[in-house]
């Protein structure tokens, strides 16, 4: 299994833990963990068709935490673009899903459905399923600016393992973004 973590923060700690994060719940080696630090949605958008395209298939996960932003601000969302997941094969992704992230991927046709979390409604669920003992951890996940390190590593587990948390379904082609040139 591998992952790959695309990302608009360039901070060499950040990424470190985010991966030491993956690593703790996946049970990976850290340095089958690659990051990619990207500038805007557009170029993680291009990296991730060349993960999926790469990966083939292949067992692993994709983390995207690259969001739209207007002079720096993250645009249309309380606490930062929502995430969903979605697979290509045996790959699961779970990648922020608003602006242009997801647009090459629903273009190229790597994309069907995309499940969509509200992350207070699954921190909720995941206290009452027992895989949060302790509320507070819970509604410092909901608060967090660091959503990428406390909210998608362990929504990644919960997934992979079948615990299925609460989700939308994304109508792609209304809620994904197109392209803003030809491809």
């Amino acid at each position: 299994m591998f992952c790959i973590i695309i990302s608009d923060c360039r901070d060499d700690n950040a990424f470190g833990r985010q991966a030491t994060r993956i690593a703790a719940l996946f049970g990976l080696d850290v340095n089958v963990i690659t990051t990619i630090g990207v500038s805007t949605e557009l170029e993680a958008a291009g990296n991730l068709v060349d993960v999926l395209d790469a990966a083939g298939g292949a067992s692993g996960i994709v983390l995207v935490n690259v969001a739209p932003r207007v002079e720096g601000e993250i645009t249309g969302y309380p606490n930062g673009a929502p995430f969903g997941c979605f697979s290509l094969g045996e790959t699961m992704v779970i990648s922020t899903g608003a602006g242009y992230t997801l647009s090459l991927a629903k273009k190229l046709g790597m994309v069907k459905n995309v499940d969509v979390f509200d992350i207070p409604t699954v921190m909720q669920w995941a206290v009452a399923q027992g895989l949060i003992t302790n509320k507070n951890v819970a509604d410092d996940i909901v608060h967090s600016q660091f959503r990428s390190f406390e909210f998608v590593p362990r929504l990644a587990w919960w997934i992979h393992t079948h615990k299925n948390p609460p989700a939308q379904l994304m109508n792609i082609s209304g809620q994904i973004e197109k392209l803003p040139f030809a491809v």
